[in-house]
């Protein structure tokens, strides 16, 4: 089963998530959050 049909099947059973890391196991060491964001050109 992929990952997001198991997270699927936790937020349809009832469980809410407030983070990111509560959704993934491991840390994702984000050092700049802007990393996140792809390049916009009307930014």
């Amino acid at each position: 089963m992929s990952k997001i049909t198991e997270i699927y099947a936790q937020y349809k059973a009832g469980k809410k998530f407030k983070t990111v890391s509560e959704l993934v196991e491991e840390s994702l060491h984000i050092k700049n959050p802007s990393d996140l964001v792809g390049s916009n050109k009307a930014m």
